[in-house]
């Protein structure tokens, strides 16, 4: 009869005290206690298999994990295509693409593909969120481009005839009428700006992009990004660690943690059956030593 547990010698077992026993174990005992105390138990999650890993401080609402898994306003969903999705307060809902913790910055795209009509009332009230430059608009050592910022004119026109950096906004047009772009990147050329007699001047946003913004504007999967300031995880994802709540408690002060591995190490499946086996030899009684499959 095959098996892995250890065998007993051949001599009459003897009983040993279950005290003696567990004083053997007792440094392991303590030190995988140890391990599993000092890993966040907060499994990292994805809406699907290629999707954004979504982890502290973030957290996924349909794994109805602990509060303190995440941060307050750092929620994320999966829609019914399982893409990962963020809501803001009083902007509605945007798709992830990517989040980079080591930045903290995150890439969405608009569900709908009109980013232009999201700038128009991106509203980032009651969010931690703001935002940001795309990453090709920074310097090497992270200071953004000093003139990242640029203005755009939205122009609502009965007439194609618009001469200018002027791009047509599909997305927002209705029937008669056409909607204009128009790229002004001096603020004093934009105080002094008079839209053609046939254009209404609807708004004027500021966006954090290049001047190529507008030859995208109509491609919908055009990205914005966002970033958040708090909580501060950056430092520990430079040092290969992850970001968690001190003392497991929310509100807390952050801590930076070891990477946790999946389930019980080899080393300490060794370590055990080493053990099992000195006291069963030592000791002529039978313990069952084999490791479960």
């Amino acid at each position: 009869m095959g098996g892995g547990g250890c065998r007993s010698s051949s001599r009459q077992p003897q009983v040993v005290p279950v005290l003696y026993l567990v004083l053997s174990l007792l440094p392991l005992i303590l030190a995988s206690a140890y391990a599993v105390a000092n890993q966040d138990d907060c499994n990292v999650s994805n809406c699907k298999h290629h999707g954004p890993d979504i982890r502290f401080p973030f957290r996924l609402k349909e794994d109805r994990q602990h509060s303190r898994c995440g941060y307050a306003g750092l929620e994320l969903s999966c829609t019914e295509k399982k893409e990962t999705k963020l809501e803001l307060p009083f902007s509605g809902a945007f798709l992830v693409k990517a989040i980079d913790y080591r930045s903290q910055l995150m890439e969405t795209y608009d569900p709908q593909g009109c980013i232009i009509k999201r700038l128009l009332r991106l509203n980032f009230s009651a969010s931690p969120f703001h935002q940001t430059p795309s990453p090709q608009l920074y310097y090497g050592d992270g200071i953004p481009a000093p003139d990242f910022v640029h203005f755009i004119i939205i122009l609502n026109c009965s007439s194609t005839e618009l001469i200018g950096k002027a791009q047509r906004v599909n997305c927002l047009e209705v029937s008669g009428y056409q909607v204009y772009a128009v790229h002004v990147s001096d603020d004093q050329w934009l105080q002094g700006y008079m839209p053609p007699p046939s254009c209404r001047k609807v708004r004027t946003i500021s966006v954090p992009f290049s001047d190529h913004f507008l030859s995208h504007i109509n491609d919908p999967d055009l990205s914005i990004f966002f970033s958040w300031k708090s909580p501060n995880c950056s430092y520990c994802e430079e040092k290969g660690k992850r970001c968690t709540w001190k003392n497991h408690t929310s509100g807390s002060r952050i801590q930076c943690l070891d990477i946790p591995t999946k389930g019980v190490s080899i080393g300490q499946v060794v370590t055990v059956t080493r053990m099992c086996e000195m006291i069963s030899k030592e000791h002529q009684i039978t313990i069952i030593c084999a490791s479960p499959t």
